[in-house]
């Protein structure tokens, strides 16, 4: 009757003990799971903060920006004192190192500022010549003072033939500045022979070149 479909229906105990030891099991196991997880976040979210480190690090603004500043401002420093050598002081040439962007992100650039005459562009051949000039004479100090190495040696070629005379005593005031042994020019420009200590003539006969 009813008390025989009652106990058909009616769980024995020890099914729900076996139950609750099953899912006691399932939360262990979960809580292993979620601690993994846990741990891997950490993890995680370490690696990341390293990653956005280095791309913050290595941006138009980080360790790039800095290190072209201070290299840009020592060459800006020469370049200054070049200028009162080679040009009287009449003009100034400069690098900028940033350029803002309408986005008002910034960029690495290197751009030449001259004043008061303008920019690069817009300078005659012999301004360009001697910026050229002041550039590498920068750079070159630059380098030798920085890792200690330079060349021994400087080689220009036709660096002095759009100058005028003026303009040419300047830029071999600013070469015998330089710490080097031996300084060759090479020019086409025989009015310069006066203001150098030791000339070397070549001339080119019958496909042969001949050094006097």
């Amino acid at each position: 009757g009813l008390e025989d479909q009652h106990k058909k229906t009616t769980p024995k105990a020890d099914s729900y003990r076996d139950l609750i030891v099953k899912m006691d099991g399932h939360m262990e196991t979960l809580k292993l799971v979620i601690k993994d997880a846990i741990t891997n976040r950490v993890e995680l979210d370490s690696v990341i903060h390293q990653y956005d480190y280095w791309i913050s690090a290595f941006d138009p603004t980080g360790i790039r920006s800095v290190i072209l500043r201070s290299v840009v401002n020592c060459i800006n420093d020469y370049l200054k004192e070049l200028c009162e050598v080679v040009m009287g002081g009449t003009f100034m040439v400069q690098l900028s190192s940033t350029k803002e962007l309408k986005s008002k992100e910034s960029i690495n650039k290197l751009d030449i500022v001259v004043t008061p005459e303008g920019s690069y562009k817009s300078g005659s051949g012999g301004e360009r010549r001697k910026i050229d000039l002041l550039l590498n004479l920068a750079v070159a100090r630059l380098a030798k003072q920085t890792c200690g190495f330079a060349p021994n040696i400087v080689w220009l070629d036709e660096c002095l033939d759009t100058l005028d005379l003026t303009a040419s005593q300047h830029v071999i005031h600013a070469l015998n500045l330089l710490d080097v042994s031996s300084v060759f020019l090479i020019s086409h420009n025989s009015s310069i022979k006066a203001m150098l200590p030791s000339v070397l003539t070549v001339t080119k006969k019958g496909g042969r070149s001949y050094v006097q």
